[in-house]
């Protein structure tokens, strides 16, 4: 029995040890393919702006990942854009982004429970990642800025005047004071500076060109623009202004082309003339018939 017992308790320690061995085995197998995941998945390139004008702050996040050679933009990700006050942080909307990457929500500043006790903005945007990317996310802290934009023109001369101020928590108004502004037109593909300004006292003037070519009727879109200020963000103020060379309409004359339902005069006239010249010899040749019979009887 004494054997047999030796036997028993040698077999029972072999069998515990080699459980533990494969346990801490697939523990590690399971650490290591874990690793392997967080490591296959993309860091992607991850933006979020705040712009502001007098009505709204639009939020923007753009994601994008580098391949190397080029940029890919990360289309169908899910964004969730938040708004924080104090302790409390709660959800504005989810938007997958488009093709370009981005996903932009727009919420009007009139909208109840946005600020803090302390006048400030914050909003955050995160990504929660996928099967194919990582989580990003990041926040901005800004304070309402009101700037509208007025238009002067002193003979020969074109100005813009912006005013920029903030309401604090009593209804007063705080001015603008000592920052850089500066004006855009939009062109085809990007945006046309046409000129800058200084703030001083709330307000900012800056000389517009003359000779910029508007519409048919010579409107122009004319941006004002405060960027990277350390309260107020990025600020943006828009107008239309018929300040621009107006342009006639161009009118496109309607070509003929083979493959155009009116087509070409000479091709037109020569299948006229074919045509005429085929039942020319139709009709000579009726007309010889007759003469040939005529002769046969005489």
């Amino acid at each position: 029995m004494s054997n047999l017992h030796k036997f028993c308790k040698r077999k029972s320690w072999f069998l515990i040890m080699t459980l533990t061995f494969l346990l801490l085995f697939n523990c590690r197998i399971g650490l290591t393919s874990n690793n392997y995941q967080d490591e296959s998945k993309a860091s992607p390139d991850f933006t979020f702006t705040c712009i502001q004008n007098e009505k709204e702050f639009i939020l923007r996040t753009k994601i994008s990942y580098w391949t190397g050679e080029r940029d890919l933009m990360v289309g169908g990700a899910m964004v969730v854009f938040t708004n924080q006050i104090s302790d409390e942080s709660r959800i504005l909307t989810t938007i997958p982004t488009d093709m370009n990457g981005e996903a932009v929500f727009r919420i009007a500043k009139k909208s109840d429970k946005l600020i803090n006790e302390e006048g400030n903005f914050t909003f955050g945007s995160i990504f929660e990642g996928n099967q194919d990317y990582e989580s990003a996310e990041d926040y901005t802290m800004l304070r309402s800025l009101n700037m509208h934009m007025d238009f002067l023109e002193l003979e020969s001369d074109k100005k813009i005047v912006v005013e920029a101020y903030e309401i604090d928590q009593n209804g007063d108004r705080i001015p603008l004071d000592a920052m850089d502004i500066y004006f855009f037109v939009p062109r085809s593909f990007s945006l046309l500076p046409v000129g800058d300004g200084w703030f001083e006292n709330g307000s900012a003037q800056a000389d517009f060109p003359t000779t910029l070519p508007g519409d048919s009727l010579g409107n122009l879109t004319i941006i004002a623009k405060i960027e990277d200020h350390e309260l107020y963000g990025n600020v943006e103020a828009v107008a239309v202004k018929e300040w621009g060379l107006a342009r006639p309409p161009v009118i496109i004359q309607k070509r003929r082309g083979l493959g155009d339902t009116d087509a070409p005069l000479w091709m037109v006239y020569t299948l006229l003339i074919l045509l005429s010249a085929v039942w020319f010899h139709y009709l000579y040749v009726f007309y010889l018939m007759i003469k040939i019979k005529r002769l046969r009887r005489n």
